[in-house]
């Protein structure tokens, strides 16, 4: 977990021993102990998450191959990598969100954490990916899963979104 991840559970648990003695539940001595002995974790001004250089970004597109299956893995990463997408909005994203205004392509009204909405600028030279995942999949979400035969079925959920990120690593 992050520092503030582990810093929010902490906190939880010094706030759980200090009810207890306020009910009388644990001695005053015990409840120092316990706050000596769960301190808040120092942030180490170093990231803890690993963020991908341009050239991995670039490895990760190299990947996809031209099958139906490729580019819709390709809009996926673009969606997540360019796009900065949480894998519960791309999976949300639809075709009718994609707009095009003031010469630029915008995708707009992301619902993202806490039902916060934003729009994203889509930068122009990715729009022949999107556009050539569109031809198979014209309506409905824009990421879809494909069956064994070749048919866009219905909308991937988060696990299968999952599944492919994985298989790119």
């Amino acid at each position: 977990y992050s520092p503030a991840t582990v810093n929010v559970y902490l906190s939880a648990v010094r706030a759980f021993f200090k009810y207890a003695l306020a009910f009388g539940l644990i001695t005053h001595e015990q409840y120092e102990l316990i706050k000596l002995l769960a301190p808040n974790v120092r942030h180490s001004g170093e990231t803890w998450r690993q963020w991908l250089s341009k050239e991995e970004a670039e490895t990760q597109f190299n990947q996809t191959d031209d099958t139906l299956i490729g580019k819709r893995d390709r809009v996926a990463l673009v969606l997540l990598l360019v796009l900065g997408l949480r894998r519960a909005e791309a999976c949300s994203v639809t075709w009718e969100q994609i707009v095009h205004k003031d010469a630029h392509w915008i995708l707009t009204n992301i619902v993202g954490k806490g039902n916060k909405i934003r729009h994203v600028e889509i930068p122009a030279v990715y729009m022949p990916i999107l556009k050539a995942w569109h031809e198979h999949n014209p309506s409905g979400a824009i990421l879809a899963s494909v069956d064994r035969h070749g048919n866009v079925r219905e909308a991937l959920n988060i696990t299968s979104l999952n599944k492919i990120m994985r298989k790119y690593k």
